[in-house]
């Protein structure tokens, strides 16, 4: 069973790569060569973003909550979660600095920056699900979370034509995803 398990969320990670694909060539079939290159562009800075600002925190949870059978999790949840509010404050920071210095878009920032914060939530539940051994959990909610952002963002593409349109949509599919990963895994919230 446990091999089963593992292999199930291994396949999470090919069912992910090929739903970021046919993303990627979706949206860039309904978006015109501009605005494919501006949401490529804004989605590139949100998970550049992401993996700055909080894959230190994923590590960490990796490394700190696995195996934590016979110790109390939730000091080290707390120290995590509060890790990850604090470089969100960074991250938050530096994107009003880029907006008053002119750099980018009020909305694309702040799509951007929610899409970024969404990235490390959902990957550090993630984490969590995985290091506790909670496999077919974590299989079953990375593939939704690929679904659901290739659905909304080629929705959200399709219907406004534009980047920020396909930008609302992946923002939503992140929210929506944190929404059902918070349903599924409530321990780790509380």
């Amino acid at each position: 069973q446990m091999k089963l398990d593992k292999f199930l969320a291994l396949s999470a990670y090919a069912v992910q790569a090929f739903a970021t694909l046919g993303l990627v060539f979706a949206v860039s079939r309904l978006l015109s060569g501009a605005e494919y290159g501006h949401y490529s562009l804004i989605v590139a800075s949100a998970q550049s973003a992401a993996v700055l600002g909080f894959e230190w925190v994923r590590l960490a949870a990796a490394r700190f909550c696995a195996n934590t059978a016979h110790d109390d999790v939730r000091p080290k949840k707390d120290t995590i979660q509060f890790a990850f509010a604090l470089a969100t404050l960074v991250i938050g920071v530096l994107v009003a600095v880029a907006v008053a210095l002119g750099a980018v878009g009020i909305h694309e920032a702040v799509l951007g920056l929610i899409v970024a914060v969404l990235i490390g939530l959902t990957d550090l539940l993630l984490v969590f699900l995985r290091t506790q051994g909670s496999f077919n959990q974590f299989a079953m909610l990375q593939m939704l979370r690929a679904f659901t952002l290739l659905a909304c963002s080629v929705i959200g593409a399709y219907k406004a034509q534009s980047a920020l349109g396909a930008l609302t949509g992946l923002a939503f599919g992140y929210g929506f995803s944190l929404l059902v990963y918070i349903l599924a895994a409530p321990a780790w919230w509380v």
